[in-house]
């Protein structure tokens, strides 16, 4: 079998060497080589060779970065569950923030605008954004929303930008700034608030034999 391949590699080489010996520009090529110094013809053989061996050892390296990369990420996510587990059990770790729905999230953008005296006018259609921003941990679910505003002069933007910023359990991630294209004394801005929640932590063993005691004793009771 091994001998078939290497055969059909040969008829496929000298195949293909003998297309190419036909090619115009590669004549051309070969008549500006043949005209070269020696020296000159030395240095660009070992210069192809050069980056031939370079091209073959990239392969293994490329696949070597991306398989270090992986465990990286990996050992990280490890060691941040890890951390959450033993913080649970000392009792350290205060209850991880809900998941915020979409309509929720928008209620809350919504009421920071009117406390900002916005107009109808000034204020865009919200749009989705759940991308997650490469801090989230793999496991987190994201739910984000892009606020763009028109005509906001500078204290407006700083203002609003904050009480975007100040809303329970979301973070501000990004602010695009636009110089109006209706008036340049006032700028268009895109504020992007995302809210970045975990899955709730597992049980540990003792809070399982807490719960299961609860539960038996609920049941001595009613009866």
């Amino acid at each position: 079998m091994f001998d078939d391949l290497k055969e059909n590699l040969k008829t496929q080489f000298s195949s293909l060497w003998d297309n190419l010996q036909e090619q115009d520009w590669f004549l051309t090529l070969r008549e500006q080589y043949e005209v070269l110094p020696q020296a000159t013809q030395k240095a660009l053989i070992f210069g192809g060779i050069a980056l031939v061996v370079l091209f073959l050892a990239l392969i293994p390296f490329g696949n070597y970065m991306s398989a270090s990369d992986f465990i990286v990420s990996f050992e990280d996510e490890r060691n941040l569950t890890r951390e959450f587990l033993k913080a649970s059990a000392d009792g350290d770790i205060p209850n991880l923030p809900p998941a915020m729905t979409e309509t929720t999230l928008k209620s809350q953008i919504q009421q920071v605008l009117n406390r900002n005296g916005l107009k109808e006018t000034q204020i865009s259609e919200f749009k989705v954004s759940n991308d997650k921003p490469g801090y989230a941990p793999k496991v987190a679910s994201v739910v984000g929303v892009e606020v763009p505003l028109k005509s906001l002069n500078v204290k407006q933007i700083k203002d609003i930008g904050f009480a975007l910023q100040s809303i329970r359990d979301t973070v501000l991630s990004e602010v695009q700034i636009d110089v109006s294209s209706e008036d340049d004394h006032y700028y268009d801005v895109i504020y992007t608030v995302k809210n970045i929640a975990l899955p709730p932590l597992p049980k540990t063993e003792e809070e399982s034999d807490n719960n299961s005691r609860n539960r038996r004793r609920s049941r001595r009771t009613g009866n």
